[in-house]
């Protein structure tokens, strides 16, 4: 590979603990440099250039909690490569598992065998399909499998015991959202848009009172947003546009979400007028209602509103 990496062979086997090469320019494949690295517990080669496959020995390194590699030219089976990896003692002992942003092919591996992971990335591979199987003893709080071809329901998401961050957008995830949401109280980060969802929004999800961001765009809810959001008090944003969501905008809206800068309900068949508790939305900035049937005068406050007249980031959550 690079002199940097054959520069990490002089060490000890038992000495290294932690190794993070970010961002550096190692074209080329891993080869063995790590193989006998059995103390190293964190290894970071996020955007390296390194390319080829991970390497079966990675499943040896007994101590390893961390990989992180994503944003890379990684280019293999995705699913044939984690279950040599999980045949070694590493599955018992990983807890982050980054992989996202490179070009693996292939279904979704089984990761079963991996018994401690707390945060699993394969975001932006775009080649992986099949549906993601719900193996009881997953532990992610963290799951981002966004940007794929993954298929199915979602079911999965209920035999976890607790989530912080969920990314399942740009898939074609389909059928009803499980109401499965109660017990989720470390849930900050709900991200489902572009899917092919249907039924009503869950009454569970208004039991998510540290919730910040709420995106369901783009898919095929109806109904309307249920009453129990309004305990939701922590959002900043709601995007619930592109939708089939119908009734009058609730009331409580300008009420119960004192934190919420964006606000999306475009293309929905809302109608009735826009009640003037959206007054109270202090600090919003990005307001969406068009493509509905909303009537009436709209409230002269929001000419008024301190977010939208300052000179900020004109999407806060453009990077979400």
């Amino acid at each position: 590979m690079t002199t940097l990496i054959r520069w990490f062979s002089n060490f000890s086997s038992t000495i290294l603990r932690s190794i993070r090469l970010r961002g550096n320019n190692m074209a080329g494949p891993i080869f063995n440099v790590f193989e006998n690295m059995i103390s190293l517990e964190y290894l970071d080669l996020t955007r390296t250039d390194i390319q080829g496959g991970i390497l079966k020995y990675f499943g040896n390194l007994s101590s390893l909690t961390s990989l992180y590699m994503s944003g890379n030219n990684l280019a293999s089976d995705l699913s044939e490569m984690m279950m040599n990896i999980s045949a070694g003692p590493v599955a018992k002992k990983l807890e982050n598992l980054i992989l996202g942003r490179n070009y693996f092919s292939g279904l979704l591996p089984n990761m079963s065998r991996f018994s401690s992971l707390y945060v699993l990335d394969l975001s932006v591979i775009l080649c992986l399909s099949d549906s993601f199987r719900p193996y009881s003893n997953l532990k992610a709080v963290t799951l981002d499998i966004s940007r794929n071809k993954i298929s199915g329901s979602i079911e999965f998401l209920c035999y976890v015991k607790e989530w912080m961050l969920i990314d399942l957008s740009d898939n074609l995830f389909s059928g009803r959202i499980p109401d499965c949401f109660a017990n989720f109280k470390l849930l900050r980060y709900l991200n489902l848009a572009n899917n092919q969802f249907s039924g009503e929004i869950p009454y569970s999800f208004g039991l998510l009172s540290g919730l910040t961001l709420l995106h369901l765009r783009n898919n095929s809810f109806s109904g309307g947003l249920p009453t129990s959001m309004r305990n939701c008090t922590s959002l900043e944003m709601i995007d619930v546009g592109d939708n089939r969501l119908t009734g009058k905008i609730p009331d409580w809206i300008g009420d119960s979400f004192p934190e919420l800068i964006v606000l999306i309900i475009r293309s929905n068949v809302f109608y009735g007028s826009m009640s003037s508790s959206i007054c109270h939305l202090a600090k919003l900035q990005i307001l969406d209602i068009s493509s509905n049937k909303i009537d009436g005068v709209m409230p002269e406050c929001l000419q008024n509103f301190i977010g939208m007249t300052t000179d900020l980031n004109p999407n806060p959550f453009s990077n979400s």
